[in-house]
């Protein structure tokens, strides 16, 4: 899986950096040997010159950094041992995956064949699509008034709504519109949108709260707040919620830093853009 390979590559470039620190600190670490004991719970330090071993040299508590030199030079010394392996375990496991990965030997069997196979585990892409392409019940939806419509094409109810929409889609993250959810008591209710995290395959239901300025909207929708966290959904976790006004209207910039994690394509956005592109969309 993606997720897999990202950090593979982000491990091996931490270990790069603790390389080249730990061979900077080395080049100018410090003589010599250090006995380090414990007498009567009391940790007791003596260090043994390379140039004349016959006499220790105790350290006092108050002069502790000649001894704290030497344990951190002996500590990196072991260290480097760990991250040189670690590297090209990486590195061999980076390589066996290029050449062998399980993900992709559905997509590499051929159409005949394939149709009479289920797979043991689908490429990134193969799962979202089939994600994608999952059936549900939609919510009513009854055009009175102004429709916004997104760049998928979907009628949707809210300029707000069609914005979240547009910046999923151009993040290339696949998303449901109005995706049923039961509640603790039975009732369903539709969460504005239910998004895919491919790289984790995880699923995370977004409610926007477009109108929290008007009483008559904020308390029932601070009872749904609390109904869908109650069905298990948590803020942070599986639970992206957004809140605008009137007088502070939806920030555009703050949905796609939200969102921006679990894109799965490159390119600029123009955030601008789709602002006006809403606006102009029924």
């Amino acid at each position: 899986m993606r997720k897999l390979d990202d950090e593979l590559y982000e491990r091996k470039d931490f270990l790069k950096k603790v390389d080249k620190k730990i061979k900077r600190y080395l080049k100018n670490a410090p003589p010599g040997h250090l006995i380090a004991t414990v007498n009567k719970g009391t940790f007791q330090y003596r260090i043994i010159s390379d140039e004349d071993p016959s006499k220790p040299q105790y350290i006092s508590k108050s002069k502790l950094k000649p001894a704290r030199n030497i344990a951190q030079r002996d500590y990196y010394i072991k260290a480097l041992k760990y991250v040189t392996n670690e590297i090209k375990a990486i590195e061999k496991l980076i390589k066996i995956r290029k050449q062998f990965k399980l993900e992709e030997l559905y997509d590499q069997t051929k159409k005949p064949r394939r149709a009479l196979l289920t797979p043991l585990t689908l490429t990134d892409e193969e799962y979202a699509r089939r994600w994608q392409e999952m059936d549900y019940q939609h919510k009513y939806f009854e055009n009175t008034g102004r429709v916004y419509t997104s760049f998928k094409g979907e009628k949707m109810r809210s300029k707000s709504e069609v914005i979240i929409a547009n910046i999923l889609y151009l993040l290339g993250i696949p998303y449901h519109y109005e995706y049923p959810l039961e509640l603790i008591n039975g009732r369903i209710i539709y969460v504005d949108f239910l998004i895919l995290d491919v790289k984790n395959r995880k699923e995370i239901w977004y409610e926007h709260f477009g109108m929290m300025g008007d009483m008559a909207y904020a308390d029932p929708n601070t009872d749904r707040f609390n109904d869908i966290v109650a069905a298990g959904l948590l803020p942070g976790d599986n639970f992206i919620a957004t809140f605008e006004t009137y007088n502070k209207p939806l920030d555009t910039r703050t949905i796609f830093k939200i969102l921006e994690p679990y894109r799965t394509n490159e390119g600029d956005i123009d955030l601008n853009k789709i602002e006006e592109d809403a606006a102009y969309s029924d």
